[in-house]
């Protein structure tokens, strides 16, 4: 990820709001719709930008992973794929990332077609030099995968706090084709004990 200062989120209107209400519990306060605008089919780059402050990394080879267009999202296939990795990468919108703190939580939720593999969400805070990251596994809510990251069992320093974003990470498989759909993330306050 770059140093630069992640992109403003788009504003939430109320029928977003609404959508996202059985997704997200009540009481956050920031919600982020991610958007990811593929143009066409075709070989995707490591690195390449598919939204705004989005990107997908692999280490396949420059034809092993295919991009194409899904309403709200992106698909994705897999074709000899022999890599290790492939994720995408969410740079946390300002209004998301401005104010966060130790006392947040993050919730990601997203859709996924049923071929879909494994998935993970890895939370990163870059202070200064040092990265404290949180891995948690998207499991099943009802129609979306979501994990949720309480940012007081992670180790960080608000005040220094310049970048974050969150990986999905995505378990490798050598073919495949699947869609991921509505992504979202909230942030809200979390239950003080």
């Amino acid at each position: 990820m770059s140093s630069s200062a992640p992109p403003e989120a788009p504003r939430t209107s109320d029928r977003d709001a609404l959508q996202a209400s059985h997704i997200h519990p009540p009481g956050h306060d920031a919600l982020w719709r991610v958007g990811i605008a593929v143009a066409g089919d075709g070989p995707v780059q490591p690195a390449a930008e598919v939204g705004p402050g989005v990107r997908i990394f692999h280490d396949g080879a420059p034809d092993a992973v295919q991009l194409w267009p899904v309403a709200g999202g992106i698909g994705i296939a897999l074709g000899d794929f022999e890599g290790t990795y492939v994720s995408l990468a969410l740079a946390l919108p300002d209004a998301v990332f401005r104010g966060l703190s130790s006392r947040h939580v993050l919730r990601l939720a997203l859709r996924a077609s049923l071929s879909a593999p494994i998935m993970r969400a890895r939370v990163n805070l870059r202070c200064g030099p040092n990265v404290s990251r949180m891995l948690r596994k998207l499991e099943p809510d009802r129609t979306h995968l979501v994990s949720e990251h309480d940012l007081w069992h992670l180790a960080f320093d608000e005040a220094l706090l310049r970048e974050a974003w969150v990986d999905i990470l995505i378990e490798p498989m050598r073919r495949g084709r699947f869609a991921i759909e509505e992504i979202t993330l909230s942030r809200r306050w979390r239950a003080e004990v």
